[in-house]
């Protein structure tokens, strides 16, 4: 029997199954920032090694983050375009255009979550920076969830079977008993599967492709689907 829902954050959470890589892509094309996409995605990647290296950010808003990710895009880009160098004007707009998107998509999130609440217990299980109990609060979601796992706090990282471990060691729980629901599939879904979770893959927007899905037990394209499928 289903008894606890464990939850991914980035990519699945705060953009409803969208890659962050595609979410800043479209607001890049929204504003009409001048630049190629293998730039783009070049800059995307360095950035996120960058921060990777800094963390934990303790006590950082999520709005802060984007801020952080974005200028370290900004300023990547800037050093292979030249031109870029007319395109800065527009950060604090892309910044802003951002941030909404996720506020919004958060609030349609508080609600789901809300109802699954009262019949599972919640657990999130992220590759995150150290500030997840943070986030949780700027969203309104801290009080829903029984145990917040931070990679950053933690020291161990999905794909790596440990940190889904933590989670069954706290609660007692067997395997089985428990549903990962996240967009990744190699770091969410395959691990979970693995120590014999239930798994529901977030299948949404995405720059990579896997061959074979079959660990998935269920596919989802968007988490308004969760409730229909669980409740």
């Amino acid at each position: 029997m289903l008894q606890a829902l464990w939850f991914d954050f980035g990519g699945t959470l705060d953009t409803d199954g969208v890659h962050w890589s595609e979410k800043y892509w479209e607001a890049y094309c929204q504003l009409q920032i001048a630049i190629s996409k293998p730039h783009f995605e070049w800059a995307f990647v360095e950035a996120d090694r960058v921060i990777a290296g800094e963390v934990p950010y303790t006590g950082m808003p999520f709005s802060h983050i984007i801020r952080r990710q974005l200028t370290l895009q900004f300023d990547l880009l800037s050093k292979v375009e030249p031109h870029f160098q007319q395109e800065q004007e527009k950060l604090e707009e892309l910044i802003s255009l951002s941030y909404i998107g996720v506020v919004k998509t958060m609030s349609q999130a508080r609600l789901i979550l809300t109802r699954l609440a009262q019949k599972y217990l919640l657990v999130m299980i992220s590759n995150f920076y150290g500030n997840l109990p943070v986030v949780c609060r700027e969203f309104g979601i801290n009080s829903l969830f029984s145990l917040l796992i931070d990679s950053a706090e933690v020291g161990i990282r999905k794909p790596d079977q440990a940190i889904f471990q933590l989670a069954l060691q706290h609660f007692d729980y067997p395997p089985q008993a428990c549903a990962m629901i996240g967009d990744s599939y190699d770091k969410d879904i395959m691990p979970a599967k693995e120590i014999g979770c239930q798994t529901i893959w977030l299948k949404g927007k995405s720059w990579r492709t896997f061959p074979d899905t079959s660990l998935a037990d269920h596919t989802i394209h968007s988490l308004s689907e969760l409730p229909a499928l669980l409740l």
